[in-house]
């Protein structure tokens, strides 16, 4: 089942399509891949034919590797780097891999160039489900480099069960294995918020000449102006859509 796809058309080498496929088994059930898919693209293509195939953890039986996928370009080399979220790996804790390119071959997540594992709060026994939600960004820090996002909707934060955190990170810079030394970190106000169960890049709105973030929580999408501050809650977004949630 392929649930999550990103075309990226600015690598040197020519197109390719990034597809994961969170129910695909490699060792065992539902532990998940992406594929890596060069173009020219037509017709139709079995990814089990593919070779530049990533594969979930061994062993991480619905792990959901690939159920989702980005794409960015975070040392600013002209190739496209992957970004893979698993957020039921690990007892439901998630994990986010990155893999850099040029990526020709195929490998084991657990290999990835970076690793990112998520929280478990003991108040609960609920995982954070990190990686349920990656996206590639433009410039959203203000340092002329892409960056990305991704977010763990049932994390908690300070008191707050199941609050949410999205963690940016910032490209061009030594990136942090440990989330708790990330550069920017949008938490949810209120327990059970979920803020960052989903995320996008709204481009540059305000004309400021940096991204701009949406992320859903709370009921309502949160839009957060670029640059983006170190540290801010879901009640600090420059504009919210939608009803929200009383916290």
């Amino acid at each position: 089942v392929v649930d999550h796809a990103a075309v990226e058309g600015n690598d040197v080498t020519g197109l390719k399509l990034f597809v994961g496929a969170r129910g695909a088994d490699h060792g065992s059930d539902n532990n998940g891949a992406a594929y890596v898919v060069p173009g020219p693209i037509s017709g139709e293509r079995w990814l089990a034919d593919e070779t530049r195939l990533w594969k979930g953890l061994d062993g991480d039986s619905t792990g959901y590797a690939g159920a989702t996928v980005a794409v960015t370009d975070l040392d600013a080399d002209g190739q496209s780097d992957m970004v893979v979220g698993a957020y039921l790996s690990n007892g439901q804790r998630g994990a986010v891999y990155l893999v850099y390119g040029p990526i020709t071959g195929g490998g084991e997540l657990v290999d990835a160039d970076v690793v990112w594992a998520g929280g478990y709060d003991s108040s609960n026994g609920n995982g954070a489900k990190l990686g349920y939600a990656v996206v590639g960004l433009g410039d959203v820090t203000g340092d002329g480099q892409a960056d990305f996002a991704m977010s763990e909707p049932i994390g908690k934060s300070g008191t707050f069960s199941s609050a949410g955190n999205v963690y940016v990170l910032a490209g061009g810079e030594s990136l942090p294995s440990n989330l708790a030394y990330a550069p920017t970190v949008i938490s949810g106000a209120g327990s059970n918020g979920q803020a960052g169960d989903s995320l996008a890049d709204a481009g540059d709105l305000d004309g400021d000449g940096t991204s701009d973030l949406v992320l859903y929580g709370e009921l309502a999408a949160r839009l957060f102006f670029g640059p983006l501050p170190s540290g801010a809650t879901t009640d600090d977004a420059d504009a919210t859509f939608g009803s929200g949630l009383d916290t």
